[in-house]
């Protein structure tokens, strides 16, 4: 069917192919059957018109994925698209990896247009994590609905009726009119609805019958002649009855393509009605739908999905529409799901809830009793149908009760989002249908806020988060004054969760304001010198330090820090079994706010000793504590190599690897990031005892560990992603290997600079030092163009820090323009050599460098090194 029409979208999509970014990514969402598809592909044909190369991103679980890929040579592209269609039900962490492996790819300009229905809670999530992990920004459209009327619906209408009545030979088709239905019922708001239309509309002119006019009188007319299809190949070619095919059609609907022997399962899960083998089923079902070429995949679903979608409900019992249901699919679904867990049921479950959104009588009569009978499905379907699922009307709160029960509280990247979406439909219901005021009513508001925060955190939606921990914190306030007793510990936490959140979202005073209320109610509760209120002091003083820390208040959060320790030390003596632990954690902690502060030796001996207790406790339950043994490990292996105790530090480090190491073989995603740390920190006493090439290997396996947790712990690991790549740019510019390092330095400083822009000041000095080691790597390499623009991203950022502290500053910000001097003379540029000279040298007359530094960024021209 020729592309018509959006004009706007076709150029909105140039405008953000022909941007600067090297690599960029846009989602493009609307209902089924809205043209994204259609969209893509002919932004696809136009690109590659332009000298684009077009790829399709199919998932690795993808039955119709070839085995092998090769992309070809793209040396000569102008760039290159990847087009992903259903994209919400890809896996969060999937989605990441593939961005991640494209933006560290050599080669031309790369865009990623995700094509996907919603665009809610997943796609927030994504587009924080892109920010967060991969310092992207990603841009998301919607697609509009067609306008009613000649010039929207009627015109499509009439252009799809001309094409197919041209390509099925039907020429007084074109005189059929469109139904008046077309026009004016929402349910032809869609491109696709439209075209199924026309289509039935020249079909039915062939047949000298009416036009179907309503949606589902369309999905029938052309549902019949499937059916007619059918019976026609049976009579003639084919084993397997029109019945038995239906109920095949159906099972592969619910399951989408399957390897063969997962689809004969299928088939004898949902007990079709054939006295022939399954596999002969799957061979007859391959005749009237072939996979694609070179798939390894059967059972290829009912395309368009909006006619899939029509098929099972028709064929399910329950609707008053003259289609003939099937008996044998009122209970097929909950046969095939059987108990869960199977390679369909993610598919199945997505099916369902989306035939739920147009279907009724799928949603209440089979969807919503199989949930209520089976809440875990909804779970094991992963985070996309969680989402859709929040979103279909008349959830009842029994079952909202019984999902949201079953959602983990671990960190789940792919489950999040939607955890998320069902806590928030859950707590709506909660909140709404419970009175205002009363007995019980403020602290029940506070449990729901509470657990709502919490979820919203993990899928990184900080912003609705905050609002949620402000509500928990008034909710608890009336009973915390009250009954301080039985709230005032919640309101703390409360207060706490609310620190988070502000700190995520770079509004720090406002998060140590929150959690120093929350140290002051603790410390109130703890005067009664129960130890478990201590403890709960303990708690939160460790928040209270990370806040302080991340201020620059060194000196405070050093305070915070020896008071824990202090507390936990008491708590010790007195019940050594179970505070040990918490006082080696304190006492880990003391030990890097030391070492921020310059004092590796009180650092070493704090850490040392919390080592020596986590030994103590390991051995007597090492499933307990082995994770803490090894993050204690790695942080003394760093303060003995700073303390020029190479050998120690490399012994502690080893201790810490093969730790670490045993830990990320058992759970990967919880580990892999502190195997990633042990192994960057042992390169450095590798590198001090001379061993270059093995702390070159131990630097280059931490950071692809580090980027592969990175996907599922987005912020905490992307300041270590960024130091580990410019300490392996370090040590790859001491083996010459200056367009590597250059390489990782520019990523390293693109994390500091994602870093320094939601949390100004907060690794001001780390920043520093990749910004000069990037500048040094791109001299080194006589990349004079990125060197110059290297240069004034540096001198820029030295402005403000020679002003703060010229003593320390002001000589390397006028060696920094120095060497931009140097540069713009190398490349023949004469004219702007000489008016930065000069401008080079008034700034080091007069001690006011702003005008160099301005001029310098203007030569050097926009976008970042």
């Amino acid at each position: 069917m020729p592309f018509t029409g959006r004009e706007a979208e076709l150029a909105g999509l140039r405008e953000w192919r022909d941007g600067r970014a090297a690599l960029s990514v846009r989602l493009v969402h609307g209902p089924g059957g809205q043209g994204k598809s259609r969209l893509a592909a002919q932004a696809a044909r136009l690109w590659s018109a332009d000298g684009w190369t077009v790829l399709t991103a199919l998932h690795r679980h993808d039955p119709a994925a070839p085995p092998e890929f090769a992309p070809g040579d793209l040396r000569a592209a102008r760039g290159l698209l990847v087009v992903a269609d259903y994209a919400e039900r890809w896996d969060v962490a999937d989605l990441l990896r593939m961005l991640s492996d494209l933006r560290g790819a050599e080669g031309p300009k790369v865009r990623v247009l995700l094509l996907a229905r919603p665009a809610g809670t997943w796609w927030q999530t994504l587009a924080h994590r892109l920010d967060a992990d991969l310092g992207l920004e990603a841009g998301a459209s919607a697609l509009d609905a067609l306008e009613a009327g000649a010039h929207g619906r009627g015109r499509l209408f009439e252009e799809a009726r001309d094409r197919y009545a041209a390509l099925l030979d039907v020429p007084g088709a074109r005189l059929v009119p469109a139904p008046e239905a077309v026009m004016a019922d929402d349910g032809y708001a869609q491109v696709l609805a439209v075209h199924m239309a026309a289509l039935a509309a020249v079909l039915a002119h062939e047949e000298g019958a009416r036009a179907p006019r309503l949606p589902a009188e369309v999905s029938m007319f052309l549902l019949s002649r499937e059916r007619v299809h059918w019976e026609e190949l049976h009579r003639g070619l084919l084993s397997t009855g029109a019945d038995a095919m239906g109920q095949a059609v159906y099972t592969a609907t619910l399951t989408g393509g399957l390897p063969r022997a997962e689809a004969v399962e299928a088939l004898v899960r949902a007990e079709v009605e054939s006295v022939l083998h399954p596999g002969q089923i799957i061979k007859d079902h391959a005749v009237c739908y072939p996979p694609p070429p070179g798939s390894a995949g059967v059972l290829r679903p009912l395309y368009p999905d909006r006619l899939g979608e029509d098929f099972v409900a028709l064929t399910t019992p329950g609707h008053d529409h003259p289609y003939p249901s099937d008996p044998w699919a009122a209970d097929a679904a909950e046969r095939l799901l059987g108990a869960g867990g199977k390679a369909w049921t993610r598919s199945a479950m997505t099916v369902l809830v989306e035939t739920a959104r147009r279907w009724p009588h799928v949603r209440d009569g089979r969807l919503f009793p199989l949930l209520r009978a089976r809440p875990e499905l909804a779970v094991q379907a992963g985070g996309a149908a969680l989402t859709a699922l929040a979103e279909l009307p008349d959830l009842d709160p029994a079952l909202l009760d019984a999902v949201e029960a079953l959602l983990p509280e671990r960190r789940d990247v792919d489950l999040d989002p939607g955890v998320a979406a069902i806590t928030r439909r859950w707590a709506e219901q909660r909140l709404g249908r419970a009175p205002r005021e009363g007995d019980g009513v403020l602290e029940d508001r506070a449990l729901t806020h509470t657990k709502l925060t919490g979820r919203l955190i993990k899928a990184g939606l900080y912003a609705e988060a905050m609002e949620s921990a402000r509500e928990a914190v008034a909710a608890y306030r009336r009973p915390a004054e009250q009954r301080p007793g039985e709230y005032l510990s919640d309101l703390s936490g409360a207060l706490v969760n609310l620190g988070i959140c502000q700190a995520h979202l770079g509004m720090r005073p406002e998060a140590l304001e929150a959690t120093e209320e929350g140290v002051e109610l603790d410390r109130r509760l703890a005067e009664s010198g129960s130890a478990a209120r201590l403890e709960n002091l303990a708690s939160s003083l460790n928040n209270l330090g990370n806040r302080l820390a991340e201020l620059g208040h060194r000196d405070r959060a050093l305070e915070a820090s020896w008071e824990s320790v202090r507390i936990r030390r008491r708590l010790a003596e007195t019940a050594p079994p179970r505070y040990l632990a918490k006082l080696a954690g304190a006492l880990d902690n003391l030990g890097n706010r030391l070492a921020a502060l310059g004092d590796p030796e009180d650092a070493l001996a704090a850490t040392g000793e919390a080592v020596e207790l986590y030994r103590r406790l390991t051995a007597v339950d090492r499933a307990a504590h082995l994770a803490d043994l090894g993050i204690a490990l790695t942080n003394l292996s760093a303060l003995l190599e700073q303390t020029g105790k190479a050998e120690e530090a490399l012994e502690a480090g080893d201790d810490a690897v093969r730790v670490r190491r045993e830990l990320a073989e058992t759970n990967p995603v919880a580990f892999r990031a502190g195997l990633a740390g042990a192994l960057c920190t042992r390169s450095d006493a590798l590198a001090a005892l001379r061993r270059h090439g093995e702390a070159l290997r131990d630097l280059q396996e931490g950071v692809e560990l580090f980027r592969s947790a990175a996907l599922g712990n987005p912020g905490a690991v992307r300041r270590d992603l960024a130091a580990a790549l410019c300490k392996l740019g370090a040590r790859l510019r001491e083996k010459d290997r200056h367009a590597d390092a250059a390489r990782a330095l520019d990523e390293g400083v693109g994390l500091y600079r994602s870093i320094a822009a939601t949390h100004p000041g907060a690794f001001g000095e780390e920043f520093t030092m990749a910004l000069r080691m990037r500048l040094a790597a791109h001299l080194d390499g006589g990349a004079d163009e990125e060197a110059l623009r290297c240069t004034a991203e540096y001198a820029e950022h030295l402005l403000p820090l020679a002003r703060r502290l010229p003593w320390r500053y002001r000589r390397e910000l006028d060696e920094t323009l120095a060497t931009a001097v140097l540069l713009l003379g190398r490349s023949g540029r004469l004219r702007e050599t000489v008016t930065m000279r000069q401008r080079h040298g008034k700034a080091r007359r007069t001690g006011d460098h702003a005008k160099a530094v301005e001029m310098l960024r203007r030569i050097a021209g926009p976008g970042d090194a």
